[in-house]
């Protein structure tokens, strides 16, 4: 079974994570878990899968962020997914492939498009 998740947001790049840790750890774990939270609540209509090839196309306003900034917002998917109950875990077993594409747009956010292998 295929399956998309859109995501209607921008989430946190590298440079933001790695900022927000240096400030205290406390501030950085809580904004992890706002933004796999919000992850969870959006993949909750998803059939379960056991195992995917997954294409996130990453859609920003402009070309300010650096595409391997951008990427880092993959672990609050991940973890979403798995919070959900859409995946398991998110391991060798369970992600057989990552691909990413990136495209400038209106509304920014990512497409998460779960191929079931």
């Amino acid at each position: 079974m295929n399956q998309k998740l859109w995501i209607r947001y921008p989430l946190p790049g590298l440079n933001d994570i790695i900022g927000s840790a240096r400030t205290h750890w406390a501030k950085s774990a809580k904004e992890k878990k706002v933004h796999t939270d919000r992850v969870i609540w959006t993949a909750k209509s998803l059939t379960p899968i056991k195992k995917a090839d997954f294409i996130f196309t990453w859609i920003e306003k402009n070309r300010k962020r650096d595409p391997d900034n951008i990427t880092a917002g993959q672990k609050f998917i991940f973890d979403g997914l798995i919070g959900a109950g859409v995946l398991e875990n998110d391991g060798w077993s369970q992600v057989k492939s990552i691909t990413h594409r990136f495209e400038v747009g209106q509304p920014d956010g990512v497409m998460v498009e779960m191929i079931e292998t």
